[in-house]
């Protein structure tokens, strides 16, 4: 493992994150809205507040990540000027997202503890001006402070799963609204799945039983990965995503 994160540089991940697929099809979704749009500002907010919303919601996904992102792309586009009109309108995107929810091919899963995800983070919704064009850069230019902020709302731990890796896609398609390019926090952990899990227990020889002290064992060991080769967390899973996992399977 560390030969093989050793061959990387930050400019290579960066590089390798431009290329993930994840990146790319938000990034057509985005040029879609961005170019027939008459509120830029408004429909930036708006894209953005659909990406926290959506990951917050994107757990026991059926079939692959790359249908699930696939599909919620397409929603977007196809949605968009009626979630813009509600959006300026001050009226919330609960029942529509809901309503998405029980008819998604690859995410209808629970979708009523889902649905209580969805009003719970509408309190985000409530405080965000839907014409300052500095509301989410400031978040984008600040992660660390939108983890706390989403944690809050949320009553979830700024190190759990699902809210980590809403911060990363997050950075994704902000990195694509803004055109800036803005470093991952050092101090957001890496989002500790099944995959990750598998590839501790290959680097290590160590059986993970998903007990709390397992799952503390694993964070630890990449933690220490990151910090040793001076790769933030969410970099390092970018490159375990994209890359090394093809390689072990």
């Amino acid at each position: 493992m560390d030969k093989y994160i050793s061959d990387f540089s930050l400019k290579d991940i960066i590089d390798l994150e431009s290329k993930d697929p994840q990146f790319l099809s938000l990034q057509k979704a985005w040029n879609k809205i961005s170019d027939k749009s008459k509120d830029k500002i408004l429909n930036q907010n708006l894209f953005l507040f659909l990406i926290l919303q959506n990951w917050l919601i994107s757990y026991q996904i059926a079939w692959s990540w790359e249908n699930r992102r696939e599909e919620f792309s397409q929603k977007l586009v196809q949605d968009r000027n009626i979630i813009s009109r509600n959006l300026s309108a001050q009226k919330d995107n609960i029942n529509r997202r809901y309503d998405f929810l029980t008819t998604s091919k690859y995410n209808k899963r629970i979708y009523n503890i889902k649905k209580s995800r969805l009003v719970r983070f509408n309190k985000f919704l409530e405080e965000l001006n839907r014409k300052d064009k500095t509301f989410f850069l400031n978040h984008y230019k600040n992660m660390e402070w939108l983890l706390h902020q989403i944690s809050e709302i949320m009553d979830r731990p700024k190190y759990s799963k699902t809210l980590t890796f809403t911060i990363k896609m997050f950075w994704y398609w902000a990195r694509i609204v803004f055109e800036q390019l803005i470093i991952y926090p050092q101090s957001i952990a890496i989002p500790i799945d099944s995959r990750l899990k598998k590839i501790y227990e290959i680097n290590t020889n160590k059986k993970s039983l998903n007990k709390a002290e397992d799952k503390k064992l694993i964070k630890k060991y990449f933690e220490d990965i990151s910090q040793k080769h001076k790769i933030p967390p969410l970099h390092l899973d970018s490159i375990l995503w994209i890359d090394y996992r093809k390689k072990i399977k």
